[in-house]
C-alpha cells in the first residue's frame, strides 16, 4: 500500500479521539460557566466533578490530535508541552504539599464534592494526561524506530488502564480506585475520556504498523501485557487502601465511642459528688454518720469508688468510708503535695468541680481524685472528694464501648498517662492511630487507638494478592498465546515464501554456476579452489599461464605443489590453521610469498583467501596475483629513496612508519628497525605532541602535496632527547593498503642559525645607527653648553679689561674653571662608554659580596654626609665577568641611589643591594627609598646625559654606562619603580655566568 494512504487510514483513530476529547473539553468548561452541575459531575453525581484544568487539558489532548492528524508538529510539540506543564505542575504540588496557584487561576471552584483541594485534578488524571502529554510529543517527532510504536502502543494502553478500572470501581463501589489516598477523585466522564483517548493513541500506531499475523503487529504482545499489568495493579492498590480504609474507619469509629463512654462516667460522677456538697452546704449540721451513710451508698452504686473524703478548709482529710483500708489516709494534710495542693485551692477559688492528675493508689494501681468544693453563700466548708481507680473504670468503658481486645488504647492528661490497656505494647500498627480529645473539669484528656493484630487480621484478607496474582498469571497466559499465535502465523508464511524462494533458487543454481565458471575464467589473477584437505577443485586460464601447468596436471593434485620446496613443509600448518577458522582475508600477512612454476623457477605473487560452502563441505576459492612487476617498482622506488639527501618518512593513514632511509636514520638516531610500525609521533617533541594527530587527521581529510607548518618553526626529536629545526614537506600516496603519506624532512639548523645571525647583525646595527644619531645629537647639545658659558664670560672679562674692572675678574675665572672641569667630566664619560665593548678585561670569577663591602667603603664620607644607609645581602651568587665593569656598575648605581633616593619627608636614607638567580639569568638589584620615578621615564633615565633633577651634579651619563655594559654582556638593566615608593635598578647577565655564592660579606 502507498504511504499516503497508510498515514490516511492510521490517521482515522486519531482523528476521532480527537474530536471526541475535544468536545468532552468544551462541553464540561461550558458546565463550570454556565453552572450546569449535570456536565460537570458527569452520570455519578456529586461523588466526584471533573476539575477545571481538567476539562482544560482534555481539550488541549484533544487539539493536539487533530494536530498531528494534520502533521502540524509544531503545534502538537505546543500543546504536548502545555498539558505536560500542567500535570507536571499539579503531581509537584501532591508530591510536595506546596501550592503553585494553579488550581483556580482560571476559575473559582464552586463545587468542591470529592476533591481534597479546590479546583485540583486527581492525582491519576494528572499522570493519565502526562503519559499522553509523552505520546504526542513522541508521535509528533517519529521516525523509523522500531521500539517507538510499541512505547507509544504501551504508554497508551497504561491510559486506558486508568480510565477503566476508575470505571470499575464506580461499578463495584470501591471508591479507592476513583483515586489514591485522600486526594481528589477521578469522575465517571473523566474516566471514559482517558479510555478514549488512550484507545485512540493505541489504534493510531496500530494502524501505521506492520502486521504480523490477524491483523495484529509484532509488538501487541507486549502492549496487552502492559495493559493487563496496569489493570492489575492499580486493582490490587486499589484493593488494599479499601481494606486499610476500612481499618482506618473502624479505628475512628472505636476512638469516639471511647470518647464519649468516659466523658459521660466521669460527668455521672462529677455530678454525684456536686449533688452531695449542695445538700452539706444545704444541711450544715449533717452529723457524721448520716454522711458516711450517704457516701456508702455511692460506694455501693460505683464499684470503681475507692473511698469518699470529707476535707476540712486547712486541706486534712477528716472523714473517709471506707475507713478500712484508708486508715493511712485519715487526717492526710493533702498540702504536702504541691499537685493535690493545687487542685484543692483552683476547686475553693474558682467553686466548681476539679479533677486531679492521676495519682497512686494505696491499694495499688492509678486512681484520680475529684474535687468539689463546699459552699453556703459565701462560707467555705472544705470538700468532698472522690476517689475512684482508673484502670477499673475504663475497662469497663472499653468492654461496654469497643471489642477491647481488638484495639490498643491509651490515654493521656497533660502530663502524664492515665490509662493504658495490656495490648499497648504488643501492637505494631501505631500508624493507624486515630485520636479524640476528652472535655473534663480543668483538664483535657487526649484518646489514642489504633487496632491490633486481631482486628487487622479480621478485616485484611487475601483477596487484594489474590486479584494480582491472577491478573499477573491471566495477563502472561494471555500474552504468551497471543505471542505464541503470531509467532506460529507469521512462521508458516515464512515457511511458504522459503519454499516459493527456494524453487526460484533451484531454478537459479545452475545460471549461476555457469555464471561463477563465467566470471573465474574472465579474471585477471589466478583462481585455485580447494577442498578443506588441500586438493585443487578448479583453477582458471590465467592460473594455467602462471604456473605453466595444464588444467588436467592440477585438478585433483594438492596444492602444496605450487608452493616452493623450501616453504612446503609448513604449508600443510598453516592450511589446517586457516580451515579451523575461515575467514576471508589474505594471506602470509606482513612476509613474502612465493610460488612455484612447472619449470622450477618462483615468482612473487599476493595471495587472497575466500571461504565457500559447497555441497561438498567448506572450500577455499584463493585468487594469486603475479607481482614481479610491482616488486620491481618498488626495489627502484626503494633505491630512490635511500639516494635522497633529505630523510624520508613513509607512514600510514594511523600514522605508523612503514617506511625510512638512511638519512632518517643519521638525523633521529634511530635505527630503521626502531622506527618501523611505530607512530611517527616519536618524532615530534613531546610539547607538541598532543596538537600533532590533530594535524595529521587534518591533512588526511584533504591529503595535497604542500609544505608542513608554513609560518612557523618545525622541531625533530632526536633519540636522545634533543631538538633540531626541520623543514618538511607532505605528498600523499595511494597504496594497496589505503592512502599513505610520505614525508621528506630536512634539517636547517644550520640555515637558520645563519639567518638569525644576519637578523642580529642587522638589529644591532640598526640600533648602532640609531645610537649614534642620537649620540651626536647629545653630544653637539651638551658639549656646546660649556662652550657657550665660556664665551659668555671671556666677552664679559674683555669688557671689564677695557674698562679697566678687575673686581669680578676672580668671579668669571670661577665660572670659567667650573665649565671647563664639567667638559672634561663629559668627555671622559664619553671616553669611558666608547670603550665599553671595544676594551674588555681579563674574565674571573667576582665575589660580589666583596666587590660591593669595597665600593661601600669607599663611599663611606658620602654616605654619612647623606645620613644614608647600605644594607647589602648575604651570599649573593658569583659571576664570571670583568671585575672592573662590574665594579663600574655598582659605582654608578650606589652613586645614583645616593644623588636621587633620598625620601623627600627627611627620613634617612636606605639603600639595599642583592642579588637572586632567576628565569635563566643571575639578576643584581639597587634599591632605595626615595621619591621613586614615573613610569614615563623608566626608559629615559638610561639614556645620554638624561637627568630628571637638573639640580643634581653630574653628567647624566651613569645609568647609561650601566646599560651599555648589560648590552655587551648579553644582558639587560632595567628600573621597577612607582612615585613616593623608591626605586629598585636591576641589572641581569646570562645564567651561565653565574654560580652560587657561599661566602658572606657585610657593609
Amino acid at each position: 500500500m502507498p504511504r499516503e494512504d497508510t498515514t490516511k487510514h492510521s490517521s482515522c483513530p486519531l482523528l476521532i479521539s480527537g474530536l471526541l476529547g475535544t468536545a468532552l473539553g468544551i462541553a464540561v468548561l461550558i458546565g463550570w460557566y454556565a453552572h450546569i452541575e449535570s456536565l460537570v459531575q458527569g452520570l455519578h453525581g456529586p461523588a466526584a466533578s471533573m476539575q477545571y484544568n481538567t476539562a482544560l487539558c482534555f481539550l488541549l489532548s484533544g487539539l493536539g490530535c487533530l494536530a498531528l492528524c494534520r502533521r502540524r508538529v509544531t503545534l502538537t510539540t505546543t500543546l504536548g508541552l502545555a498539558i505536560c506543564a500542567i500535570a507536571l505542575a499539579t503531581l509537584t504540588q501532591y508530591a510536595f504539599g506546596i501550592n503553585l496557584y494553579i488550581d483556580q487561576l482560571l476559575l473559582t471552584d464552586y463545587l468542591q464534592a470529592g476533591t481534597s483541594h479546590p479546583g485540583r485534578m486527581s492525582p491519576n488524571a494528572a499522570l493519565a494526561f502526562l503519559i499522553f502529554a509523552c505520546v504526542l510529543l513522541l508521535e509528533a517527532h517519529h521516525g523509523a524506530k522500531p521500539y517507538r510504536a510499541v512505547l507509544i502502543a504501551s504508554l497508551s494502553m497504561i491510559i486506558v488502564s486508568l480510565g477503566l478500572v476508575a470505571i470499575l470501581g464506580y461499578a463495584a463501589g470501591i471508591e479507592t480506585t476513583l483515586g489514591w489516598g485522600r486526594f481528589t477523585r477521578m469522575s465517571t466522564h473523566t474516566a471514559a475520556g482517558f479510555i478514549i483517548l488512550g484507545l485512540g493513541g493505541t489504534a493510531h500506531v496500530w494502524a501505521r504498523s506492520p502486521s504480523v499475523a490477524y491483523g495484529l503487529p509484532s509488538w501487541s504482545p507486549a502492549t496487552l501485557f502492559v495493559a493487563l499489568l496496569a489493570v492489575g495493579v492499580l486493582l490490587w492498590q486499589a484493593v488494599l487502601h479499601h481494606e486499610e480504609n476500612t481499618i482506618k474507619r473502624e479505628t475512628k469509629r472505636a476512638a469516639t465511642s471511647i470518647q464519649k463512654g468516659v466523658a459521660s462516667r466521669i460527668k455521672s460522677h462529677c455530678q454525684a459528688l456536686s449533688r452531695m456538697a449542695k445538700r452539706q452546704a444545704i444541711n450544715a449540721t449533717l452529723s457524721h454518720e448520716a454522711w458516711e451513710n450517704d457516701a456508702q451508698r455511692y460506694l455501693a452504686d460505683t464499684p470503681e469508688y475507692r473511698a469518699i473524703e470529707w476535707i476540712a478548709p486547712t486541706y486534712h482529710v477528716r472523714w473517709i468510708v471506707p475507713l478500712e483500708g484508708n486508715e493511712a489516709a485519715q487526717g492526710l494534710d493533702l498540702s504536702f503535695e504541691t499537685n493535690r495542693q493545687a487542685a484543692l485551692v483552683e476547686a475553693q477559688e474558682q467553686r466548681h468541680i476539679v479533677i486531679t492528675p492521676p495519682i497512686d493508689l494505696v491499694q495499688g494501681g492509678k486512681g484520680l481524685r475529684i474535687i468539689a468544693p463546699i459552699y453556703s453563700g459565701d462560707h467555705f466548708g472544705g470538700f468532698f472528694a472522690a476517689v475512684f481507680h482508673c484502670d477499673q473504670m475504663l475497662d469497663e468503658i472499653l468492654n461496654s464501648y469497643v471489642d477491647n481486645p481488638y484495639y490498643s488504647v491509651v490515654i493521656d492528661d497533660a502530663n502524664s498517662t492515665v490509662f493504658k490497656n495490656e495490648f499497648h505494647l504488643k501492637s505494631r500498627y501505631t500508624h493507624w492511630a486515630q485520636h479524640a480529645q476528652i472535655d473534663l473539669p480543668n483538664t483535657v484528656w487526649r484518646v489514642r487507638v489504633w487496632p491490633n493484630e486481631s482486628m487487622v487480621a479480621e478485616i485484611r484478607t487475601l483477596f487484594p494478592h489474590v486479584v494480582l496474582v491472577n491478573v499477573l498469571l491471566g495477563s502472561v497466559l494471555f500474552t504468551l498465546t497471543l505471542h505464541f499465535m503470531l509467532v506460529s502465523s507469521a512462521r508458516a508464511d515464512k515457511l511458504e515464501t522459503a519454499n516459493r524462494r527456494m524453487a526460484l533458487e533451484t531454478a537459479a543454481h545452475t545460471q549461476t554456476e555457469q555464471r561463477f565458471q563465467l566470471v573465474v575464467e574472465s579474471s585477471p589473477s589466478g583462481v585455485v579452489m580447494a577442498d578443506s584437505e588441500g586438493k585443487i577443485l578448479l583453477v582458471n586460464k590465467e592460473t594455467e599461464n602462471q604456473f605453466g601447468y595444464t588444467r588436467d596436471e592440477l585438478v585433483g593434485q594438492p596444492v602444496d605443489m605450487l608452493v616452493p620446496t623450501r616453504f612446503r613443509d609448513e604449508h600443510p600448518a598453516h592450511r589446517n590453521a586457516y580451515m579451523a577458522n575461515p575467514t576471508t582475508r589474505a594471506m602470509g600477512m606482513g612476509r613474502e610469498l612465493f610460488g612455484l612454476r612447472k619449470d622450477g623457477t618462483e615468482f612473487p605473487v599476493e595471495i587472497a583467501l575466500n571461504p565457500i560452502q559447497t555441497p561438498q563441505g567448506t572450500a577455499v576459492l584463493t585468487t594469486v596475483v603475479d607481482i614481479t612487476e610491482r616488486k620491481r617498482a618498488e626495489e627502484q622506488f626503494q633505491l630512490v629513496v635511500e639516494s635522497s639527501p633529505s630523510g624520508v618518512v613513509m607512514a600510514d593513514n594511523q600514522g605508523k612508519i612503514i617506511l625510512v632511509n638512511k638519512e632518517t636514520e643519521n638525523l633521529f638516531g634511530y635505527t630503521r628497525d626502531e622506527l618501523i610500525g611505530q607512530s611517527v609521533d616519536m618524532l615530534v617533541p613531546t610539547r607538541f605532541r598532543n596538537e600533532h594527530p590533530a594535524h595529521r587527521q587534518g591533512y588526511m581529510a584533504d591529503p595535497t602535496p604542500r609544505p608542513m607548518g608554513s609560518g612557523r618553526d618545525l622541531y625533530g626529536l632526536r633519540k636522545d632527547g634533543s631538538e633540531f629545526l626541520v623543514e618538511i614537506a607532505l605528498n600523499p600516496i595511494q597504496t594497496p593498503q589505503g592512502m599513505a603519506v610520505l614525508t621528506t624532512v630536512v634539517d636547517i639548523t644550520e640555515r637558520k642559525r645563519s639567518e638569525n645571525e644576519l637578523k642580529s647583525s642587522a638589529e644591532r646595527l640598526q640600533a648602532s645607527n640609531r645610537e649614534m644619531e642620537g649620540f651626536v645629537y647629545t653630544v653637539s647639545h651638551d658639549l656646546k653648553s660649556p662652550l657657550v658659558t665660556f664665551a659668555g664670560y671671556l666677552s664679559h672679562l674683555n669688557k671689564d679689561v677695557e674698562a679697566g674692572r678687575i673686581d669680578r675678574l676672580p668671579q668669571f675665572v670661577g665660572y670659567l674653571n667650573k665649565a671647563a672641569q664639567h667638559m672634561q667630566s663629559i668627555i671622559n664619560d664619553l671616553l669611558e662608554i666608547s670603550r665599553i665593548g671595544r676594551v674588555s678585561n681579563t674574565s674571573e670569577a667576582v665575589d660580589v659580596n666583596a666587590l660591593v663591602a669595597t665600593i661601600v667603603d669607599e663611599l663611606k664620607p658620602q654616605l654619612e654626609a647623606a645620613q644614608a644607609e647600605v644594607k647589602v645581602q648575604a651570599d649573593m651568587p658569583t659571576i664570571q665577568t670583568d671585575r672592573t665593569r662590574l665594579s663600574q656598575v655598582f659605582q654608578n648605581l650606589l652613586t645614583n641611589a645616593l644623588k636621587y633616593g633620598r625620601p623627600a619627608d627627611g627620613r634617612a636614607g636606605q639603600i639595599t643591594v642583592g642579588g637572586v638567580i632567576e628565569g635563566g639569568e643571575t639578576r643584581y638589584f639597587v634599591a632605595d627609598n626615595g621619591p621613586g620615578i614615573d613610569k614615563k621615564y623608566h626608559e629615559r633615565i638610561f639614556g645620554l646625559f638624561q637627568r630628571l633633577q637638573s639640580n643634581k651634579d653630574g653628567t647624566g651619563v651613569g645609568l647609561a654606562i650601566v646599560s651599555r655594559i648589560a648590552e655587551v654582556n648579553d644582558g639587560r638593566a632595567w628600573v621597577e619603580s612607582e612615585p613616593g615608593q623608591g626605586a629598585k635598578f636591576w641589572i641581569a647577565f646570562p645564567s651561565q655566568m653565574g654560580q652560587q655564592q657561599t661566602s658572606t660579606a657585610a657593609a
